[in-house]
């Protein structure tokens, strides 16, 4: 094999372990502001009154969740150098649940006030 080209294929190996640690650090910290959020919101919801705010935010929570898990598949994929592709569609669908049920929780808050629990 010609130098340039063992120092081309040598310099692509490096960019793409850089790239997948890039990514790795990404999906971590993702799962980690994910966390958080769940632990915030389910401290807001212990507060609500409203029995359709409540189970709105404990969709949310639900949701968060999922995606939280998805992440964690992910990262797990990504570090064991399994195709990562396959764990993709989990985190997609995650965080459709994820803008569908905070989309349920705006509609709730803007709601008139229900009767409390």
């Amino acid at each position: 094999m010609p130098r340039s080209l063992r120092r081309r294929v040598a310099a692509l190996i490096v960019t793409f372990t850089t790239s997948a640690a890039e990514v790795q650090r990404r999906i971590e910290a993702a799962a980690r502001t994910a966390e958080r959020a769940e632990a915030d919101l389910e401290l807001i919801a212990d507060t609500i009154g409203s029995t359709a705010v409540h189970d709105a935010f404990d969709e949310v929570i639900a949701a968060i969740d999922r995606l939280h898990d998805a992440l964690r598949a992910l990262d797990r994929a990504v570090a064991h150098a399994l195709p990562a592709l396959r764990v993709t569609p989990s985190v997609q669908h995650s965080l459709d649940v994820l803008h569908s049920s905070t989309e349920s929780l705006r509609v709730s808050c803007a709601a008139p006030p229900a009767p409390t629990r």
